[in-house]
């Protein structure tokens, strides 16, 4: 009997420590061209990569590198404005890939 309060004790204990544990991991999914990590690609990430390569800054041009090949250039707006007038275009072949960090 002692074993079976023991087993039901610890299987108490761990359900309640996995919503803990689940609730506190926090995962994020890069969507290539969205500049602005908003889920949504649209002109507004446009906009922000064009300013950004103008040398307008600004905090929301949070992930620019739409290829993913660690450089922010023309290569990424060419791309991304394909995208977004309805070309077939692949905007960068494993979002996992080339990740630096900054953008």
């Amino acid at each position: 009997m002692k074993k079976i309060v023991a087993f039901l004790l610890i299987a108490l204990a761990f359900c309640t420590l996995i919503p803990v544990a689940v609730s506190a991991l926090e995962i994020t999914v890069f969507t290539p061209g969205d500049v602005n990590t908003d889920n949504v690609v649209n002109d507004k990430d446009a906009e922000l990569l064009l300013d950004l390569l103008a040398g307008i800054e600004s905090e929301d041009a949070k992930k620019p590198d739409v290829n993913r090949d660690g450089n922010v250039d023309n290569v990424d707006a060419v791309l991304l404005l394909k995208f977004l007038a309805g070309y077939d275009v692949e905007l960068c072949k494993d979002p996992n890939e080339g990740w630096t960090g900054d953008y």
